[in-house]
């Protein structure tokens, strides 16, 4: 009997203590879900908050770039306004090479004007909403090629899909960008930019010819212009990866999802 009882007391404390110790793994489990639960929100929030200042810095330069458009289509766009007038007036009598130089003269001057014109519209943003993305990087590559510093190529595959504005013209302002870079550093001749949409997402490549970024980043310090493209890849939920070779050049890849 007392054996009987010795042994059920046993089995008491045994089952006692396997449900504490089943009660305590519950309540570390769940104190670890809600753990991570609160991690992942931390996150969610921290993201979110990252990519809100990231749109605040997209939006003051915007509003900076909209200034200066202003400022070059009310002042200096009056003053070349003035010197094309002044210049037309100018009728020399009897000097048929003066008179030429000043027609060629007029004639450069407006080809001047009309590029200015098409910079303050690619400033400010009025040609992409207008136009969209794509006609507008065409009208952009046009202008660029016209300076004859770069030949740059345009493909564009796929079915174009016109997503929000401003996202829109966050991508114009990477592909601006880049080619800055590559006027900065690169030394190339030749630029391609390749648009793909599919599933639901735009895969943006700009390539070019040049001497890659190894040289430039031996003798001085990396700048802010890759910096900023991953920033603006990241505010849109995208990616973006740079692929670079001393004798293939600089391929800047990007991927962002349209509708997110």
């Amino acid at each position: 009997m007392n054996q009987l009882i010795i042994t059920f007391f046993i089995t008491g404390a045994i089952s006692v203590l396997v449900f504490i110790l089943l009660l305590i793994i519950a309540v570390i489990l769940q104190f670890r879900k809600q753990h991570f639960g609160f991690h992942q929100k931390g996150l969610q929030y921290v993201s979110g908050f990252r990519r809100q200042l990231l749109y605040a810095e997209v939006r003051a330069q915007e509003n900076v770039f909209s200034l200066i458009a202003r400022e070059i289509h009310d002042n200096i766009g009056l003053s070349l306004t003035s010197i094309k007038l002044f210049l037309h007036s100018l009728r020399p009598r009897n000097n048929p090479d003066e008179a030429q130089r000043i027609s060629g003269s007029v004639h450069l001057l407006g080809r001047v004007m009309d590029q200015l014109r098409h910079l303050c519209r690619s400033m400010n943003g009025d040609l992409l909403e207008d136009q969209g993305l794509v006609n507008a990087l065409r009208q952009e590559v046009q202008r660029i090629n016209q300076l004859n510093q770069l030949q740059i190529v345009l493909r564009v595959e796929g079915e174009t899909v016109n997503f929000d504005t401003k996202k829109e013209l966050v991508v114009l302002r990477m592909i601006q960008e880049s080619i800055n870079n590559i006027l900065k550093h690169a030394r190339a001749r030749i630029v391609e930019i390749h648009l793909r949409f599919a599933n639901n997402r735009l895969l943006l490549n700009v390539s070019d010819d040049g001497i890659g970024m190894r040289p430039v980043l031996e003798t001085q310090a990396p700048g802010c212009g890759l910096i900023n493209l991953r920033k603006r890849a990241e505010m849109l939920a995208g990616q973006c990866t740079v692929i670079s070779s001393a004798t293939r050049g600089t391929t800047i890849a990007i991927s962002i999802p349209i509708n997110q």
